[in-house]
């Protein structure tokens, strides 16, 4: 059957080439008129164009409605316009984990993002987040592995939803009711990943909630300035914004050279392919530290009311060592003394450094700091060695915890009332105790002479020792030893010893090293 169009007799095309010029083509399409001819080659056109359209439209559809698989999540465009071009980083190379042990379950969560989750006993279909009870070991699997992404619900710019598919197989409800998993993930930029909850919002029907800095917006609006941070006590930081510099960058170095700007990119390098807040150049690289989309606010080391520390990490680049990330913390002391000092730059040996500045701008600014005296200059009993302890003191007292203890110091300087010493008086060190034979606070070194300054035990070039006197309700006469060893780098923590009726306290700093 030929539909009324004759079979078409086609001679073979010919091309003659003639001084580099090619003559027409000629096609004899016998025994079709002109007419026939444009008819056939109509029809062959509307056939191959509808079967392009057919092909284009399946494939739209497999576009549209297949949902990710094993990896990482994919970018998400919001109903807005709003790009997550971040989220690969939320899934774990290792499965996250939560441990409910409410009164009323007790429970231990396995979940990832857009990955399977690997989860004791084997699980029967791959899944993002598994369910084991504590009591019988028992895990099941809260939905399935394939994800669709939403709006958050408070916003398109609030983070993201992800839905995963449903587990039929392990039905609840005899068997009535499949489970499903959600995660809704809160935009934080100052932090990496924290869980907040899970909860089963309708039968077998799980919502997982997180916040992250990877499901923040992909073009936020720049920093100009730092904003105010508050850190875990409730302390206030409102002056940071001072910080930042508008007329210059921060340096240090030259091969490598340092350069760093706080909540702000620093001036553009020849040698640096993106703007970054912190780099590290030399005359052929550039390494980017960082970038003001992942930055984060925390505690300092020492404590919460010591100053702030600033990270910018990189997670664009493949990570360095063991997995970690390039990355720039700037840790900044109070100091009221300064508008601004540099002190060091120091690193794990894995392209994460730490920028040491004191500054008055990183210091509390809803809480008074009580004047201070220090420790003065100091002779070694030999005579050879000069030592100037000014900047042991801080204007942020030291406290660390033993057991059921929690000492309160500082050096040569009165502290400030803590939760059990409410009018310490003119004290160098206090103990808060919950202990039941020695409850409640004890007063150590007081008085304006209420200390000594001794030689170091180690030698009388390693540092010095402070010595405190006191009574407690279980010792008449209580001594507390504050040993400080010289090092390269501001006073640091390191350990605390008690004995009967005495402490030791060991701390480290560039600050006990002799002139």
């Amino acid at each position: 059957m030929h539909l009324g169009v004759r079979s078409i007799n086609r001679r073979r095309s010919r091309v003659n080439f003639d001084n580099n010029t090619a003559r027409e083509v000629s096609f004899s399409a016998s025994p079709f008129d002109g007419k026939q001819r444009r008819m056939a080659k109509m029809f062959v056109s509307l056939s191959f164009i509808m079967a392009m359209v057919v092909t284009t439209t399946m494939m739209m559809l497999l576009v549209v409605f297949v949902p990710s698989v094993h990896g990482s999540c994919d970018p998400y465009v919001a109903t807005d316009g709003t790009k997550y071009n971040d989220l690969y980083a939320l899934t774990g190379k290792e499965n996250y984990q939560y441990k409910d042990n409410s009164p009323s379950s007790s429970y231990t969560y396995y979940y990832n993002y857009c990955e399977e989750v690997v989860a004791p006993p084997a699980l029967s279909i791959p899944t993002a987040a598994a369910q084991c009870g504590d009591n019988n070991g028992y895990c099941v699997a809260l939905g399935g592995i394939g994800s669709i992404y939403s709006d958050h619900p408070k916003g398109p710019s609030n983070g993201v939803t992800i839905t995963y598919s449903p587990n039929n197989i392990d039905r609840c409800r005899s068997g009535t009711v499949p489970r499903t998993i959600k995660q809704i993930v809160n935009c934080n930029p100052q932090v990496q990943h924290r869980f907040i909850s899970v909860e089963e919002d309708d039968v077998c029907s799980y919502v997982f909630t997180s916040e992250s800095s990877y499901a923040c917006p992909s073009t936020p609006t720049p920093i100009e300035g730092c904003p105010a941070f508050r850190s875990t006590d409730g302390s206030e930081y409102a002056n940071l914004y001072a910080l930042t510099s508008f007329s210059s960058d921060y340096t240090t170095g030259t091969n490598p050279k340092f350069t760093w700007n706080f909540c702000r990119d620093v001036a553009p390098s020849p040698l640096c392919v993106l703007p970054a807040p912190a780099t590290q150049t030399s005359s052929s690289y550039c390494y980017q530290l960082g970038y003001l989309s992942h930055t984060s606010f925390s505690n300092h080391p020492l404590g919460p009311r010591f100053g702030v520390n600033i990270t910018y990490e990189d997670v664009f680049s493949p990570p360095v060592c063991s997995g970690a990330n390039r990355s720039a913390s700037l840790v900044v002391t109070c100091d009221p003394s300064t508008d601004y000092t540099f002190t060091s730059v120091t690193s794990n040996n894995c392209f994460q450094y730490n920028i040491l500045m004191r500054s008055k701008h990183a210091c509390v600014t809803n809480v008074p700091y009580p004047p201070r005296t220090s420790c003065g200059k100091y002779t070694s009993s030999n005579g050879q060695y000069s030592y100037d302890l000014t900047n042991l003191t801080s204007y942020m007292d030291y406290t660390q915890s033993l057991g059921n203890n929690r000492y309160t110091w500082n050096f040569c300087s009165a502290i400030t009332a803590t939760s059990n010493c409410t009018s310490p008086g003119v004290s160098y060190m206090t103990r808060d105790s919950s202990n039941s034979w020695n409850a409640g606070c004890a007063v150590i070194g007081t008085g304006a002479n209420g200390y000594t300054v001794n030689d170091h035990p180690s030698g009388q070039a390693m540092g010095v020792y402070i010595q405190y006197r006191g009574a407690t309700s279980d010792c008449t006469s209580f001594l507390a030893i504050l040993v400080a060893t010289c090092d390269a780098q501001d006073t640091r923590f390191v350990r605390i010893i008690e004995y009967s009726c005495r402490v030791d306290i060991y701390v480290t700093s560039k600050f006990a090293c002799p002139l």
